[in-house]
């Protein structure tokens, strides 16, 4: 029995102009399959990997799981986007705070 090949292509062309060889169909099942194995290894921690199985099965044309996984990164974004919101706001609080109380200093708090 031959062992399965894994091939990395240093330049990225070479990379497109194989996975552009690809026949469409093979394409999606490739997608399919990597989406699959993605949910299978990462069952525990799938909320890193999101973005990626939405574009797996956006490729695959798996568009029930695809709509799933693109509304669970939106969902991740927006929680991060709040995030990183409320913690400049808390420091742009704590230094204003640190400053002289001016008409513009309040005007900014």
């Amino acid at each position: 029995m031959i062992p399965h090949s894994v091939f990395a292509f240093k330049h990225s062309l070479t990379r497109e102009a194989i996975y552009n060889s690809i026949l469409q169909v093979k394409k999606r099942e490739l997608h399919s399959k990597i989406g699959r194995a993605i949910e299978k290894i990462y069952a525990d921690n799938l909320n890193k990997y999101f973005g990626i199985l939405a574009q797996h099965y956006i490729i695959a044309a798996e568009n029930f799981k695809a709509a799933e996984y693109s509304k669970l990164t939106a969902k991740k974004a927006i929680r991060s986007v709040f995030r990183r919101s409320y913690y400049y706001n808390e420091k742009l609080v704590a230094c204003l705070e640190k400053l002289t109380l001016t008409e513009e200093v309040e005007k900014k708090k």
